[in-house]
């Protein structure tokens, strides 16, 4: 008979007849290894074997979560005046200023106002209930070498992004500097705002009324000034000024200050007095207050806004035995100070 060569299945048989028991066994363990990994390892993530998803921090879901930082706010303000073209002009000028952990700024917002009082024709000073300022005015603020005012502010304003306060007071604000080839800023041509920039941020900096407040949100930041020119004991300027800061649509700080520029008419001329300063820089010099100096009790009110949205804000109370519990008692200025609040709100970004 012809002899036939073994077939696949024979050879499997034979090799398994001429095995021991123990080496069966340690086969079919293998086997059963092999059939429990294999599905594992193809169902693994992308990137599993990269070795910095292998550590245990990495893959904490807590991770995920936004962290939540510390910042400081402050407000920085100064008023002048000035004799142009033969007419006394009074200029206020702003700037509120965010610092992060670090020190670094993580936000600058600046704006200024300019008003010139005139007399009615009975030698009476004109009111004035509005003053737009240079960043309300946009591009109807003409004369600029590169751009609106508005603008060249926002450009600085970026520029200032990332920096220390000392790294602000060390740059370079010389005209040629600020519109040279070597630019300071992009966009800024402004010689004489740019070195007020640049003291701002130093007071700022320096000042001893800071905010602190924590947030793991985006922050958007906005800054008002609201200028009048009224009569009575007094003929005067006042501006009020407001920055506030935004986290998650609500407010999480906001800071106050405010300056009056008193005036006098002689001759149908109008004449500035000596600017004594903020009402935050005369700090406890500002007297006539019932519950303590000025910058406490808008500090007070301030604090009020805490938590709120831009709507909500417009149901912010002027007089209140809360507020007066905090430490506000002021009843006359309380609604200035609110309207100028709501736009800094409004205006943040």
């Amino acid at each position: 008979m012809e002899n036939k060569a073994p077939n696949f299945l024979e050879k499997v048989t034979g090799f398994f007849k001429g095995l021991s028991k123990k080496q069966l066994i340690a086969i079919i363990a293998a086997v059963v290894v092999v059939a429990v990994l294999v599905p594992v390892i193809i169902l693994l993530p992308k990137g599993n074997n990269d070795p910095a998803n292998n550590d245990p921090a990495n893959n904490d879901p807590a991770n995920n979560d936004p962290v939540e930082k510390t910042y400081t706010v402050a407000i920085a303000a100064d008023s002048s005046s000035s004799i142009s073209r033969g007419k006394a002009k009074a200029a206020n000028i702003a700037l509120v200023l965010v610092l992060d952990e670090a020190g670094k700024i993580a936000a600058a917002r600046f704006d200024t106002s300019e008003v010139t009082p005139e007399l009615n024709e009975d030698g009476t000073v004109k009111t004035v209930d509005s003053v737009a300022t240079k960043v309300e005015q946009g591009d109807a603020y003409t004369g600029m070498e590169a751009g609106s005012w508005a603008d060249q502010a926002k450009a600085f304003e970026n520029f200032l992004v990332g920096k220390t306060p000392a790294e602000v007071a060390a740059l370079d604000t010389s005209a040629e500097s600020v519109k040279g080839d070597t630019p300071l800023v992009a966009g800024c041509t402004m010689t004489s705002s740019v070195p007020q920039f640049q003291a701002l941020v130093a007071e700022a900096a320096a000042s001893t009324l800071k905010v602190t407040f924590k947030t793991s949100e985006a922050i958007t930041v906005g800054l008002a000034v609201s200028t009048t020119v009224t009569t009575g004991r007094s003929n005067k300027v006042t501006a009020d000024f407001a920055g506030v800061v935004m986290a998650g649509g609500k407010v999480v700080a906001t800071v106050l200050d405010s300056s009056e520029q008193s005036f006098t008419v002689a001759e149908g001329t109008i004449t500035f007095g000596e600017f004594k300063g903020t009402k935050n820089e005369q700090g406890d010099a500002y007297t006539g207050m019932e519950a303590g100096p000025w910058y406490k009790q808008a500090q007070a009110f301030a604090n009020s806004t805490l938590g709120k949205t831009v709507a909500e804000l417009a149901d912010l109370e002027l007089v209140s035995d809360a507020l007066a519990a905090a430490g506000c008692t002021m009843k006359n200025t309380t609604g200035g100070y609110k309207t100028t609040i709501i736009a800094a709100a409004g205006y943040a970004r």
